[in-house]
């Protein structure tokens, strides 16, 4: 698939035996999002794939399997996966990708090009930068990385209280034309500078709901996304 990794999953001792997203905080109430995931079983094992996502409301699990019966897939060739989810509330839901189950013999599988967008939508280019967003859930090429070890903006860069209530310090001098504010489906909210004192940047996030962001700097050779919670 894109890039050249992919996330590998060993080890694995139960059928959910499965990295996890949490998307607490992301997603809109009566909203309906398509989720895609491309799997391809490790060399030997066969069986099946599915897209399961956990919500917890008042104490109460539910499960939903976007297949029923889970998709077969293989080891020779990338499968996409892909369904659809309404969000009616929670208290906790996360997203797994399921592997071949124990009965199947369990075994190894990889995981790529996640994809979480509105009903109806594409799945995310990974091959265009500006679809991307860096969850630290796989790997591409770009002048333009999103965390270019050759950036000219500091590595050491860092974002404190995380997680934040109401405000956030960035521990470098930036400028609101330098930053870009954006959850986890892309979307861009206006950033409100507070004192600004030289050397840090302070950004108003009060008025955000709970959740995951990202925060872009950029300058004009590269890009930098640094992640924060809002509580």
């Amino acid at each position: 698939m894109t890039g050249n990794n992919s996330l590998f999953t060993s080890n694995r001792q139960y059928d959910y035996s499965s990295p996890r997203l949490f998307l607490d905080g992301l997603l809109t109430v009566d909203n309906t999002y398509t989720f895609y995931a491309n799997v391809k079983l490790a060399t030997g094992v066969s069986g099946t794939s599915n897209i399961t996502i956990k919500n917890t409301l008042n104490g109460d699990d539910t499960y939903t399997n976007l297949y029923d019966p889970p998709l077969q897939v293989s080891s020779e060739n990338w499968t996409q996966l892909s369904g659809d989810f309404t969000y009616t509330g929670s208290d906790q839901i996360f997203v797994y990708i399921k592997g071949p189950t124990q009965a199947q013999g369990g075994g190894d599988f990889y995981i790529d090009d996640f994809s979480l967008v509105p009903q109806g939508s594409p799945p995310v280019n990974f091959n265009d930068i500006s679809d991307v967003v860096d969850i630290g859930a796989y790997e591409f090429s770009s002048t333009l990385s999103l965390d270019d070890s050759n950036s000219s903006i500091n590595p050491l860069v860092k974002v404190y209280p995380n997680p934040a209530t109401n405000e956030i310090t960035l521990s470098e001098e930036f400028g609101k034309d330098q930053l870009i504010l954006f959850d986890l489906l892309g979307k861009n909210y206006p950033i409100k500078l507070m004192n600004n004192f030289n050397s840090s940047t302070n950004i108003d996030i009060s008025s955000l709901s709970s959740g995951l962001y990202f925060i872009k700097i950029i300058n004009e050779k590269s890009i930098k996304s640094i992640k924060f919670f809002k509580e």
